[in-house]
């Protein structure tokens, strides 16, 4: 079977990388299209060398992208069709948009992507994470000079925003974590593709080391959950400041990567005057994201304090009630902070 897994990395990961290169050296959307499906069953296989619940999520990623797929190829004959009635044609282009989003694991189907990254290993969802949403991205950028689509990718930017923070809080699972964290990025890399290729490509490259840098390292020391940090996985220093690094970095604490990109991202929706309320939903959830990384972050340095000292992890439980006092704390000044 490990022969197998890797055999099915050798083949298919090339391919991966070529339907990639494919669909963004294109110049017509048919080509895009066709790269697009060879990404997707150049993936495919790769989910099989999970050995949990490898059944369901083969289904649940195979269903979801060809119907996905199916609309968008649906819909581009359609526009062929009537391209002179702007409503149908409207109509289509909004299907399209829809529809990519959806195979990115936005809102306002999303449900599947969280599914599928508790399902999957390590390595499928730092792919799934970064790599299978270049394609996207790059197809999205096409129909950003109309209106009907920047307004409806900036609203799904807000949804993706809230929910992702909504039900990011009390989850124990970092893989589960990852991809509501990966949904609230996801909006704020939207938003910049409305506005600034460049700086989606900036925020798109950095959040990607970063992810690489957090699932590499969980990956080593084989974490699966948060309470695994806590007990008996984190009693080596470098792997303790290292994963509160990266952990910091994500959360977009200053002076770190993350937090100058999102800044930058805030003064690019300042040039282009967009509504304050949007900006202000953007900073809140952006916030709340903070408080979920930084209650990992924080857990991973005082417990490695605590083992030094006493030899022994998780005899207090009721530091987890001071750990969450402190961060609340810090998250109403950091409020506070940007609301001046």
């Amino acid at each position: 079977m490990i022969n197998m897994n890797k055999l099915n990395m050798m083949i298919f990961l090339p391919m991966l990388i070529l339907s990639t290169m494919i669909s963004l050296s294109s110049n017509n959307w048919m080509n895009s299209w066709i790269g697009m499906e060879i990404n997707l069953m150049s993936f495919i296989p790769m989910m099989l060398t999970n050995k949990i619940n490898k059944n369901e999520s083969f289904m649940n990623y195979f269903i979801i992208q060809s119907i996905c797929s199916s609309m968008i190829l649906f819909s581009s004959l359609l526009i062929l069709n009537y391209l002179y009635t702007n409503m149908l044609f409207y109509m289509n282009i909004n299907i399209i948009n829809l529809s990519i989003l959806t195979k990115m694991g936005s809102a306002p189907i999303f449900m599947w992507y969280i599914k599928l990254m508790k399902n999957l290993s390590w390595n499928n969802c730092l792919i799934l994470s970064t790599w299978q949403k270049i394609i996207p991205f790059f197809l999205i950028n096409n129909f950003k000079e109309f209106k009907l689509i920047f307004y409806t990718n900036m609203f799904i930017s807000l949804i993706n925003s809230v929910i992702s923070v909504m039900n990011n809080l009390n989850l124990l699972s970092i893989r589960s974590i990852i991809a509501f964290s990966s949904l609230n990025h996801l909006s704020w890399m939207i938003m910049n593709i409305m506005l600034s290729s460049k700086l989606w490509i900036l925020y798109f490259f950095n959040y990607s080391i970063m992810l690489f840098s957090l699932i590499h390292t969980m990956n080593y020391l084989n974490i699966f959950y948060i309470n695994q940090i806590i007990i008996n996985k984190l009693e080596n220093k470098f792997f303790s400041i290292l994963i509160t690094l990266i952990m910091m970095s994500l959360a977009g604490m200053p002076p770190l990567t993350v937090f100058m990109i999102k800044w930058l991202s805030f003064k690019m929706f300042i040039s282009f005057k967009l509504n304050l309320l949007i900006m202000w939903i953007m900073s809140m959830s952006s916030t709340l994201a903070m408080f979920i990384y930084m209650r990992m972050a924080m857990s991973t340095l005082t417990f490695y304090n605590s083992i030094q000292k006493n030899n022994f992890i998780m005899k207090n439980i009721n530091f987890n009630k001071m750990n969450k006092l402190m961060l609340s704390m810090f998250m109403i000044m950091f409020m506070n902070l940007m609301l001046i």
